[in-house]
């Protein structure tokens, strides 16, 4: 999740094809030091341009792409409370 743009509409997503009683498993990095449940760290513009709100840039590494896969997100502790609303 700490990769894409729109976690709002992937949340969405999940929760309109999950069946009721189903459950979604998934893990990602969470900040010990953040107060906040969420950091934009990158936003996708209208254009397709990609804008760094906290510099520099963070990447992950990813097997596919040398260059490494843009963290959007820093989550903290209270990101349960902002997937839930």
């Amino acid at each position: 999740m700490e990769h894409v743009f729109r976690p709002d509409l992937v949340y969405s997503e999940i929760y309109r094809t999950l069946r009721p009683g189903g459950l979604n498993l998934h893990t990602f990095p969470i900040s010990k030091q953040m107060v906040a449940p969420l950091r934009q760290r990158a936003s996708l513009e209208a254009d397709g341009t990609v804008r760094h709100v906290v510099e520099p840039p963070q990447y992950h590494g990813n097997p596919i792409d040398a260059k490494g896969s843009l963290v959007t997100y820093d989550y903290g502790y209270e990101v349960d409370r902002q997937i839930a609303a």
